[in-house]
């Protein structure tokens, strides 16, 4: 009897954990351990409490989705005062021994991962090669291994950089992809938007902190950009972490309805605000593009859209009205716009760069940490980038490298255009987002930028395995409460 009672109460004990880390709170909670950890410099040791999260979800839970805040926030909680990287390029990590201890974290993740596919059952041979992309994203990752190979600029720094390119690319989306077999559809989709509103308070507070408590960044009612830094990343990360949320954000306002449609709503067009004050023009640019973009879709789709005839124009009116009001301090607050306005700011200079290097070696390119002259540098950890995808690929990479991705960016549209929906076409804006500013910056080549890319692509590929059940991954039963979700765009 004793042995029952003791069985009982575990079962009830792995089944109320299950609950929590599947349930709407503990992407709550891990917001809330990342945002005290990067405000009060103290992210090593709450990031023992995260990962034991993680590790925990991996042993209760029958689907990975709670490892998804925790992978598309991880780097947030990395303070001003520890980072590595600008501004204080600090050594923190690197004495005391605490690499050992973050890295031992990553291992003991890493195992609990293979215990989470075994014991679920979902790494089948049916299941590998019905994967999408397989080949595509293969082929790229090969081609991040050869970067700058037989270049005599080539070295161990750009192998290990370009095998840091395949996690996003290929391993996260893979991972997640099979980890979400047991996952309905739309279900996910839900928690998807639901998840990243959570990101996106998460990060409207980092810059609001950073507002607050950084004396330098704002001087005589003008913004610093420069001082617009998170540790975890730059003025420009830190706004277009921001802006490809929007789009989600508005999927949420679609699908909802009633004061749900209006709390996305505001969440979105603070993280909008929040985008403009993070001082990057790129990021300006195409959250701005995905703003006018969202709204319009609102008023021709999804639950609301009868509201949004009204409230677009009207909200526009009066923003509008705002601008003209007070157009002197808002002018003064975002005079570092005003200054730079359509200005290259260097990267023409950079373009001619690389291309100059593409042309000295044209098959392999000369590797990511190959880039280099007086004028140019690599920094840090990062190597020298510049600020254009297909530059970049090119430089570093060569034609192999342009080719493989193009290969891969081709492929990756197909779920796009098969039974377009409102929904996929919304996580398409988002990962377009991201896309573009990487036309004008260095975003598909900074890992911690591609985390989100990567778990929406999952995401879009589980709405098309779902609606194609022949493809192998869709999950065994899929219920009947989706048949209210949003309407599918006529084809």
């Amino acid at each position: 009897m004793c042995e029952k009672n003791e069985g009982r109460s575990l079962f009830f004990t792995k089944k109320r954990l299950s609950d929590f880390f599947m349930g709407v709170w503990y992407p709550v909670f891990i917001a809330v351990l990342v945002f005290l950890g990067h405000a009060f410099a103290i992210e090593f040791y709450l990031n023992f409490l995260v990962m034991a999260s993680v590790i925990t979800a991996l042993l209760v839970c029958d689907s990975i989705r709670p490892v998804i805040v925790v992978l598309c926030t991880y780097t947030y909680q990395i303070s001003i005062d520890k980072t590595p990287a600008i501004p204080t390029f600090s050594d923190y990590y690197y004495t005391g021994g605490r690499l050992f201890w973050v890295l031992s974290l990553f291992v003991l993740c890493a195992a609990a991962f293979v215990y989470f596919f075994i014991r679920n059952k979902l790494v089948t041979k049916s299941s590998l090669f019905a994967l999408p992309m397989l080949i595509p994203a293969a082929v790229l990752s090969l081609a991040f291994l050869l970067n700058g190979a037989f270049a005599s600029e080539w070295s161990l720094a750009s192998l290990g950089y370009g095998a840091l390119q395949i996690i996003p690319f290929f391993l996260i989306l893979y991972v997640i992809l099979l980890g979400l077999k047991n996952e309905k559809s739309q279900e996910l989709l839900d928690y998807f938007i639901y998840v990243s509103a959570v990101i996106a308070v998460l990060l409207m507070a980092q810059v609001l902190h950073r507002y607050i408590t950084a004396d330098s960044l704002v001087t005589g009612g003008s913004v610093d950009k420069e001082q617009m830094v998170l540790g975890w990343g730059i003025w420009t990360i830190v706004g277009i972490e921001q802006a490809v949320l929007i789009p989600t954000l508005f999927l949420g306002v679609m699908r909802k309805g009633g004061y749900k449609s209006y709390l996305y709503l505001a969440v979105a067009c603070l993280c909008y605000v929040s985008v403009i004050m993070s001082m990057a023009r790129n990021s300006m640019v195409f959250g701005t593009l995905a703003l006018l973009t969202c709204a319009i879709l609102c008023m021709f789709f999804g639950k609301v859209k009868k509201a949004a005839r009204i409230a677009v124009p009207a909200g526009a009116c009066l923003v509008l009205l705002a601008v003209l009001v007070f157009r002197e301090p808002i002018f003064k607050i975002l005079s570092d716009y005003i200054t730079y306005g359509f200005s290259d700011n260097g990267r023409y200079d950079l373009w001619k760069y690389g291309t100059s290097v593409f042309l000295e070696n044209p098959i392999f390119g000369k590797g990511f940490f190959g880039i280099e002259t007086d004028t140019f540098k690599a920094f840090g950890f990062f190597p020298q980038m510049l600020h254009n995808t297909p530059i970049q690929l090119l430089a570093s990479m060569g034609i192999v490298g342009l080719l493989a991705y193009a290969y891969y960016r081709a492929v990756s549209l197909k779920p796009f255009f098969k039974k377009p929906s409102i929904e996929k076409a919304m996580l398409g804006l988002s990962m377009l987002v991201l896309i573009l500013s990487g036309l004008l910056d260095n975003m598909m080549f900074y890992i911690q930028t591609m985390f989100y890319y990567a778990v929406t692509e999952a995401v879009v590929y589980k709405l098309l395995y779902e609606e194609d059940k022949s493809l192998g991954l869709a999950p065994i039963k899929v219920g009947a409460d989706s048949a209210d979700i949003e309407v599918k765009v006529n084809s």
